[in-house]
């Protein structure tokens, strides 16, 4: 199994050894690099130095693996991972208790810390080793745990190990960072690094030696950027495409760590059709021809006795039905036209010769039953509006509030022409100025009782003297 574009030649192998699981205790051989970090873990777990370390790396470093990978120095790993966000102390504490002593935690955090403590100085030889890895708790709750339970971590004859990504390093605040002895922070592998990486896990999985030229670890190096998880994710792909492709695979120097397996996808999404010659399609070609013309093609819905053979049919297709398919007979089309009825003529044509004006007051209108209210309709139909009058809206003055603009012939009634005859024109006049009438009769009562009786003639004259002077 050959990497073309890597120049790689990979012996057989048994399995894909590249996983980008954490090692497990036990596998330390497959674990490459920071030999200086695991020699002072190592150091301290032998020679009894309780310490507490904070180790900043990033996800895909191979922090965990590096602990994994060093509890085969200690007595007893205890790997904390997990821990509940309500009461992140007190969980920190149950999930370390139960790891170190028993399952039977005690209800009291008096208790629980007094024999967490007695059980770390029960170890002669060496020294417990423990972790605190939580990248999926949130800084906050991390923090929070971290700082309550310092006090019994100080307590404890072990080595205790805090990992921590580098932007949970600058959140944590200095009372914690100052409490920790040391900080190992987690490098990028070099180029010899990367090749020892690739060797051990290549040959893990054969029995052949194999070899990684420095040209291929250069290449790798600048594409992962010496990151562990990344050098094993693009070994693995490259690995995969080969193994199923069952052919070379040429890697591009410029395709991204996916490119491997987009091109094993589209791979598989490609039809898989047999290959044949032109001689064998045109066989088939023409076999099935003549079993398309040998075959009879049946009308079920006629009786076996009326039904056509298949030559009466042939015959009868015509190249223009084929085409849009139905029969054009033009010959049968133009005697049924001679044969067609006379169309009637309608009363009304829709192209008249001449202009015809159908005027709505022609009909009469339709009776309708309106109850009550036939009055009202009898009005609304019997009124009628000509076109020339112009309704002419003037202000409501008296109105308050909003404008009423209502018709002029509401507010200023038209004036009505009144004959008057000579007579009453008087008796009009005499009206307007507003005299009042003189009744004879009271006006002599009054005057007996203030003057004396004056006789009939002096009463017109007076009379007379009284509406000339007005």
């Amino acid at each position: 199994m050959r990497v073309e574009g890597l120049q790689i030649d990979f012996p057989p192998l048994t399995e894909n050894p590249f996983s980008t699981s954490p090692l497990e205790s036990g596998q330390e051989s497959l674990y490459v690099g920071r030999l200086d970090i695991r020699g002072r873990i190592s150091k301290h777990i032998n020679f009894r130095s309780n310490r507490r370390l904070l180790i900043v790396g990033e996800m895909g470093s191979g922090r965990t693996s590096l602990l994994r990978c060093s509890a085969s120095e200690t007595p007893v790993y205890v790997h904390i991972d997990h821990i509940s966000a309500t009461n992140p102390a007190h969980s920190l504490l149950e999930n370390l208790y139960s790891q170190l002593i028993d399952y039977n935690i005690p209800q009291s955090r008096a208790e629980l810390a007094h024999k967490i403590v007695e059980a770390s100085y029960t170890y002669t030889s060496k020294i417990p080793l423990i972790v605190i890895d939580m990248p999926t708790v949130e800084t906050s709750v991390m923090t929070v745990a971290l700082r309550d339970a310092l006090p019994l971590l100080e307590r404890l004859k072990a080595v205790v190990v805090v990992v921590v990504e580098p932007k949970q390093r600058s959140i944590l605040p200095d009372s914690i960072i100052h409490s920790f002895a040391s900080i190992e922070t987690l490098e990028p592998l070099t180029i010899d690094e990367v090749k020892v990486l690739i060797e051990r896990r290549v040959s893990s999985a054969t029995s052949s030696n194999f070899q990684l030229s420095t040209i291929d670890a250069e290449y790798i190096h600048s594409l992962s950027g010496g990151k562990p998880s990344e050098v094993i994710r693009f070994m693995r792909d490259s690995i995969d495409v080969s193994l199923h492709s069952g052919t070379s695979t040429e890697v591009s120097p410029n395709a991204p760590f996916n490119s491997l397996i987009e091109t094993e996808k589209y791979e598989r999404t490609q039809p898989i059709f047999p290959e044949y010659t032109n001689e064998e399609t045109i066989l088939e070609t023409n076999q099935e021809l003549e079993i398309t013309h040998d075959s009879e093609i049946i009308d079920a819905s006629l009786p076996w006795q009326e039904r056509d053979s298949v030559e009466e049919i042939l015959t009868s297709s015509d190249p223009v039905s084929e085409i849009f398919g139905f029969d054009l007979d033009l010959e049968g089309l133009s005697d049924s036209i001679s044969e067609d009825e006379p169309i009637d003529t309608f009363t009304y044509s829709a192209t008249p010769d001449n202009e015809e004006i159908i005027i709505a007051d022609s009909n009469p209108q339709p009776s309708i039953d309106a109850g009550t209210f036939h009055g009202l309709l009898g009005r609304t139909r019997g009124y009628k509006k000509s076109n020339d009058e112009v309704e002419k809206m003037v202000m409501d003055e008296e109105s308050s509030g909003a404008e009423l603009w209502v018709s002029e012939e509401l507010i200023t009634p038209p004036e009505e022409d009144l004959d008057i005859s000579e007579e009453d024109s008087a008796a009009l006049i005499h009206d307007e100025i507003g005299l009042p009438e003189i009744d004879i009769e009271e006006f002599d009562s009054l005057t007996e009782f203030e003057e004396p009786m004056m006789d009939e003639k002096e009463v017109e004259m007076s009379t007379f003297e009284t509406i000339n002077s007005v």
